[in-house]
């Protein structure tokens, strides 16, 4: 499942204040300049590009791979703000028993 990036930013920094050694007042500006949180600076292009440049070195060739490996790698992909019809996606791309149930967990 992917996310759309802005979303998942403010996600990662409501992670951060939970469960990470981060004062409770640092902005999410702050997280993302201050602090250099690499998974703030196009994290989803460095988890699928596999490469892990310094913060802030993100490029176009690493979108690119990115691209590339999901295409060839992955046989279905979702959007977190999709979830539901990620899962319709998966049912019918992937074959699976189409009575599948989930409950969100809190």
């Amino acid at each position: 499942m992917l996310r759309y990036p802005v979303d998942r930013v403010i996600s990662l920094y409501h992670h951060a204040m939970r469960r990470e050694k981060i004062p409770a007042r640092l902005s999410l500006d702050e997280l993302v300049s201050k602090i250099g949180y690499h998974q703030a600076d196009n994290g989803q292009v460095r988890l699928l590009s596999g490469q892990e440049p310094e913060f802030g070195s993100c490029t176009r060739d690493m979108l690119y791979v990115a691209r590339r490996n999901l295409r060839n790698y992955f046989s279905a992909v979702g959007l977190l703000e999709r979830f539901d019809d990620s899962l319709r996606l998966f049912v019918h791309t992937l074959a699976w028993d189409g009575d599948l149930r989930y409950e969100r967990a809190t």
